[in-house]
């Protein structure tokens, strides 16, 4: 197995196989790529033990909001047909490799599915008036952000100020 951190394998795997697909298909300026959310992973805290499940190479495309009609199916088929898998290590879920991790988003949904938001917020008064509830699957706002920070973007600036 590799002593890379998954976040460094899944950064190899974009240059790889990632930016490739996105340059074939004309996608660099709409598309995208991260590994965000909450795992030991994503919070750069993965080692040999949490290793056994949901670690190793996998790629979020992040499609801009209106792009997935018309770019969605041929990034999801370029996509499915790219290995979670670099310099011989594979993605390890509950189950082994399957299902797959690497996945095709449009840009609203995933931040709803990372946040629970259903849009960026956009000043400071906003962020207080929901911090303090209990939100998004019955956990503390505060934990759902704090999760929906980890990870890194490795394309995409457009991507990291929304």
């Amino acid at each position: 197995m590799s002593d890379g951190q998954g976040l460094e394998l899944s950064g190899r795997l974009f240059e790889i196989r990632g930016r490739p697909i996105l340059e074939e298909l004309d996608l660099l300026d709409d598309c995208a790529v991260c590994c965000i959310g909450s795992t030991s992973q994503n919070a750069r805290m993965d080692d040999e033990y949490s290793r056994d499940h949901m670690w190793g190479p996998h790629l979020n495309f992040v499609l801009r909001d209106g792009k997935h009609a018309s770019h969605g199916k041929s990034l999801m088929e370029a996509v499915a047909s790219m290995p979670d898998e670099v310099d011989g290590v594979s993605w390890i879920g509950y189950d082994g490799p399957e299902p797959r991790r690497s996945g095709v988003w449009e840009e609203t949904p995933f931040l709803r599915l990372v946040t629970g938001l259903n849009k960026p917020i956009d000043s400071e008064a906003d962020w207080m008036k929901i911090v303090g509830r209990n939100g998004f699957l019955g956990r503390q706002w505060t934990e759902r952000l704090f999760d929906a920070t980890q990870g890194e973007v490795f394309h995409g600036d457009w991507f990291e100020s929304t």
